[in-house]
């Protein structure tokens, strides 16, 4: 929220990554290098509002959210259908009124309105539940040799990729708080690494 540039802002929200630009040695971000969609302000012409869900549209939804959805689907030779992407119903809906979008913080108005007619409503309200895995019960019991071998000074620094001190950083901060999924994504590396 310290964010005063809005392209920075959304990749911040989006990342798993925020704040730790040197964790691969040599390298920095570019959120430019990240494609033409985030070079253009926008702005002057959507709102921000409507800025951020083009943001959503043109990179997080294709480049996170379905290309996920499509490799576990494809995984078990599951076919997988988003009817909401219909191109026509998309248009649509992003010539909506932010009020009958979103109102008291409450979104989706349009689709639960529908659903009223076929679903009860104790199912349209109820907070949302993700699909997480118990990553940080894992990481502290079954999996935890396997996480500090993998995450060694020794196998960190042989390897050359990452920064050890901020992995290690990293590793520690997350027996004590929530950031679970970003040394999930490094174990994954070092997973990767090892096993080549």
């Amino acid at each position: 929220m310290k964010n005063n540039n809005l392209r920075n802002f959304y990749y911040e929200i989006i990342s798993h990554t925020s704040g730790i630009d040197n964790i691969v040695l040599g390298s920095k971000t570019n959120i430019n290098s990240a494609g033409s969609i985030f070079n253009r302000d926008n702005t002057k012409y959507f709102g921000i509002e409507r800025y951020l869900q083009y943001l959503d549209i043109h990179s997080y939804l294709p480049d996170d959210i379905l290309t996920k959805v499509d490799r576990a689907a494809m995984s078990v030779s599951l076919e997988t259908r988003v009817p909401f992407l219909d191109y026509k119903l998309v248009e649509y809906a992003f010539q909506l009124p932010r009020n009958k979008l979103i109102k008291n913080k409450n979104g989706k108005l349009i689709l639960k309105k529908e659903l009223d007619k076929y679903v009860p409503r104790r199912l349209t309200e109820r907070p949302k539940m993700g699909f997480g895995i118990p990553l940080q019960e894992w990481l502290a019991g079954p999996l935890n040799d396997w996480a500090n071998d993998l995450l060694s000074e020794k196998v960190i620094k042989e390897q050359g990729y990452l920064d050890y001190e901020l992995v290690n950083k990293i590793w520690n901060r997350c027996k004590k708080d929530n950031s679970h999924s970003l040394i999930w994504n490094i174990l994954m590396f070092q997973n990767w690494l090892t096993s080549k």
